[in-house]
């Protein structure tokens, strides 16, 4: 009973992986691919001249300022 779920569970993941990546295109891929560096523009030129690969979409990075969330002890760890 075991090795029948243990072949339904690696058969679901082959069929949901095999029906993911033929969803996508090979653009979406490289994009997916170029998401870690889409946050640094800086970086993102570098990955541009090195590979000739281009962006869609740079994002630009926002601080998180933590001394304006409010001071609720409702939503803190305090023990």
């Amino acid at each position: 009973m075991q090795a029948l779920m243990f072949f339904i569970a690696i058969g679901t993941l082959v069929v949901g992986l095999f029906y993911t990546l033929k969803t996508s295109s090979v653009d979406d891929i490289q994009q997916a691919a170029l998401l870690p560096f889409a946050d640094d523009p800086e970086a993102a030129n570098k990955i541009t001249q090195s590979t000739g690969m281009t962006f869609d979409k740079i994002v630009n990075g926002v601080e998180l300022d933590l001394t304006a969330a409010p001071n609720d002890s409702t939503d803190s760890f305090v023990a």
